[in-house]
């Protein structure tokens, strides 16, 4: 797979970022309420949605600001 350049974002990132924001969040929230022998109400599905979002949004702003060396906050190397 080929990694995005700095300052952009490719299908795989976003595709990856909706993986990571939506279901290990929900999964974790959703397993301790099954535990507990309920199911959760629409009010306590919505912090779990906030922490699925934070946790894409951060993915994605990660994937944006490396580059495809997978260097943080540095610009493509030039190909020489």
């Amino acid at each position: 797979m080929k990694a995005s350049k700095f300052l952009s974002l490719n299908f795989q990132d976003i595709l990856k970022g909706f993986v990571v924001s939506m279901i290990a969040p929900f999964l974790y929230g959703l397993i301790g309420y099954l535990d507990a022998g309920t199911i959760p109400t629409m009010a306590e599905i919505k912090p779990m949605a906030i922490i699925a979002l934070s946790a894409g949004l951060s993915y994605l702003l990660k994937n944006w600001l490396t580059n495809n060396q997978g260097q943080i906050l540095k610009k493509e190397p030039k190909n020489t």
